[in-house]
């Protein structure tokens, strides 16, 4: 929690430098709106470390993620690999008919096949 001697100092230098003419805004509301962006950007951190860090003895680098969720994240990202190759085929069957289309004797080209 930032205490009221925080946002006035804010308020101060906000006014001392002329920050609110760029927005027209009082300089009062553009403290109270840098704190709270302030707050919310810790509530973020917060739940960013609760996400990586759920349970007891798991490595505090957010880096390494959170070892439970691996296969999840694992089937998510095979789901979607499995998903492009069926739009890539999907792709190259459609240049197919278009090149059959331009040229019935122009044989189409197949996945990895060169022009």
């Amino acid at each position: 929690m930032i205490d009221t001697h925080f946002r006035d100092r804010l308020r101060a230098l906000i006014n001392d430098v002329s920050a609110e003419n760029g927005s027209n805004t009082p300089d009062m509301i553009l403290a109270q709106f840098l704190v709270d962006v302030l707050a919310g950007f810790d509530t973020a951190v917060r739940s960013r470390d609760d996400w990586y860090n759920a349970g007891e003895g798991i490595d505090r680098d957010p880096r390494r993620g959170r070892p439970d969720l691996l296969p999840q994240r694992l089937s998510c990202i095979e789901a979607e690999i499995r998903r492009l190759h069926q739009k890539v085929a999907k792709l190259d069957r459609s240049y197919d008919r278009h090149l059959q289309a331009r040229d019935p004797h122009t044989p189409g080209l197949g996945a990895g096949e060169a022009s």
